[in-house]
């Protein structure tokens, strides 16, 4: 997360010493909404289209919305296709939930420069009513800026007409954030989604057969063990291992399979978690931590990569490859035989798999083996991470109405219509039991161009949880244990899924270590925003050239070493600290 240190110091001063065009506007002649191309992260390739041949008007809960003014309603998500205009408007999800808000909802979306259209269109006077954005400093300066409409104030002076949303806006967590982005705590501007669940890079799944040709019955356990394995797969002829690396641009998954397990780290301090590129000292998360960048144990692993790399256990396509067009079909072809993917859930790798399997249809899921993150790796994560930002223009008119659509969709109703869909359509119940119509899925996900069968709203899958999923927000007393504990679609149980999730099983309290939630809003001083840019720039102009042959590390290192004293690595080192010692002691305040 970013967000200027201006802010967070208003922030902590606050807990410490506790225009633009009219958005909704009654119901009138549909504006045409943009078109957009799905986005190639959140989305799966375009299928052909198939109308929904349900009525528009679909039967929906009973709300006090009825009385209400009916109006229209601008919604924007990114990430998703609205170009397919009959099925639409005879989607019955949409009508479901425009028929319990009394509400015509206008969708629009894009997927490339997303957040440059929708900072086009706040300046202009013509911003969506509810739209979502994931620049989270340009948020910020949005709120000081004025452009945006403080909901809080709305939803604190009719606490009935809220009840959820009133619940959620004055949890001390969520304050915490209010203090972070807006500079005050109980200033909401913004409905925050966060993702839950534990992440990682530097599991390696391996193509079975190379790996016991090289020696190996069961994957490698530590890093020399790695290192010779695909070494040894490199010797046969085809690429040994291949690290996703955008193009030596993403080195995450180097990082954490070799040089975590060796506590330390080749990242830039902060290219990634505020954390990222630091190792704590000693083993305190509260501090201090140290940048590892140009340390004596990095040097020595980078050492070991150059020897891989000249050997053939590093693909030599590395930096050269695309991740997606090139490496992965020679993975799935066996021209490399192990692979990083950030693997960290059972769906990732099933997909994976399935996708070799199809390439090569004599083969089998037991053709594969995924390894654990090698011993001495340690994961340093929150539990959770911020998504996206739900905020209303500051001039919106009709700020109530956007306010009951949103509260409506975080009731148990609201949040059954986006992901059981609508009964006698998408599901049926037997024996008080739902069951789920797949066939009914397919066409919903077609409507958007994502024919993937996931069960769930397109346009409103990401309202309340970064992983579009269910969250029990009307029961639970608490926001913040909501979104920890969202409900996560079941998969059929197979074979596959039994060994793999063992695999993660076997490590994940191993490796990860939770750290406190006030990690969360650790964030640098924006006068250093500039250093930390030359950081990265220098580690990505040197380590992969020292990795591919194209430095002599033993003659240049220092000189690496000295570029990046020169840039301010003990600056950003002392600001990192320093910022993890006041984001403690606001989040201690603001959770008393």
């Amino acid at each position: 997360m970013k967000a200027t240190v201006k802010l967070y110091a208003l922030a902590l001063t606050a807990v410490l010493t506790l225009g633009l065009l009219g958005a909704c506007t009654p119901s009138a002649s549909p504006t045409p909404a943009p078109t957009a191309a799905p986005s190639a992260e959140t989305t799966a390739p375009p299928a052909e289209t198939t109308e929904t041949e349900t009525p528009a008007e679909t039967a929906a809960p009973d709300t006090p919305d009825a009385g209400k003014e009916h109006v229209t309603i601008r919604y924007a998500q990114y990430g998703y296709t609205i170009d397919n205009t009959a099925a639409i408007k005879a989607d019955p999800i949409l009508n479901a939930i425009q028929a319990a808000v009394n509400a015509n909802i206008e969708l629009e979306g894009f997927s490339e420069n997303y957040m440059e259209n929708i900072e086009m269109q706040l300046t202009a006077g013509i911003a969506p009513d509810y739209f979502v954005v994931y620049d989270f400093e340009k948020a910020a300066k949005w709120m000081q800026d004025g452009a945006l409409y403080d909901i809080g104030s709305v939803i604190n002076a009719d606490p009935a007409r809220y009840p959820i949303l009133h619940k959620i806006i004055n949890s001390s967590e969520f304050q915490m954030y209010n203090a972070v982005y807006a500079g005050d705590p109980n200033k909401t501007y913004a409905i925050y989604s966060l993702a839950s669940g534990l992440n990682w890079a530097g599991a390696t799944l391996y193509h079975k057969d190379l790996m016991e040709a090289a020696g190996y019955a069961e994957p490698p356990k530590t890093v020399e063990e790695f290192v010779d394995c695909v070494t040894k797969i490199g010797a046969s002829g085809v690429g040994g291992w291949w690290p996703r690396n955008n193009k030596l641009d993403r080195l995450v998954e180097i990082d954490m399979t070799l040089f975590a397990p060796k506590g330390t780290s080749m990242l830039a301090p902060g290219d990634g978690d505020p954390w990222s590129g630091f190792q704590p000292i000693g083993s305190d998360v509260e501090g201090p931590w140290k940048i590892m960048a140009t340390s004596e144990e990095t040097k020595e692993i980078v050492k070991v990569m150059a020897e891989m790399y000249a050997a053939g256990g590093i693909d030599i396509g590395l930096g050269v490859k695309d991740d997606f067009a090139e490496a992965v079909p020679d993975w799935q072809s066996g021209r490399i035989g192990a692979f990083n993917h950030g693997f960290s859930n059972y769906i990732q790798v099933r997909d994976f798999i399935d996708e070799a399997i199809a390439a090569n249809p004599e083969k089998t899921w037991e053709d594969f083996k995924l390894g654990p993150l090698l011993e001495g790796a340690r994961v340093y994560t929150t539990p959770y991470w911020m998504s996206w930002f739900w905020m209303v223009p500051s001039n919106c008119k009709n700020v109530e109405r956007v306010l009951d659509f949103v509260e409506f969709m975080a009731t148990d109703a609201g949040q059954s219509l986006l992901f059981d869909g609508v009964e006698g359509i998408h599901h049926s119940k037997v024996n008080g039991e739902i069951v789920y119509n797949e066939d009914a899925w397919l066409t919903q996900g077609n409507i958007y161009e994502v024919p993937d069968g996931r069960h769930g709203s397109i346009p409103f899958s990401y309202l309340f949880a970064g992983q579009q999923y269910r969250t029990n927000l009307e029961t639970n007393p608490s926001w913040f244990n909501a979104m920890l504990n969202p409900e996560i679609p079941e998969t059929p149980d197979t074979p596959l899924k039994e060994y793999i999730n063992g695999v993660l099983d076997s490590y994940r309290d191993k490796v990860v270590v939770q750290l406190p939630a006030y990690f969360s809003i650790i964030t640098y001083p924006t006068e250093l925003a500039e250093t930390l840019s030359q950081l990265k720039e220098i580690t990505l102009r040197n380590l992969p050239a020292f990795v591919t042959g194209q430095r002599d590390i033993d003659a240049e290192w220092h000189a690496y070493v000295s570029e990046y004293e020169a840039a301010g690595a003990a600056q950003v080192e002392a600001a990192f600290n320093q910022a993890l010692s006041t984001a403690k002691e606001a989040y201690s305040t603001i959770t008393n």
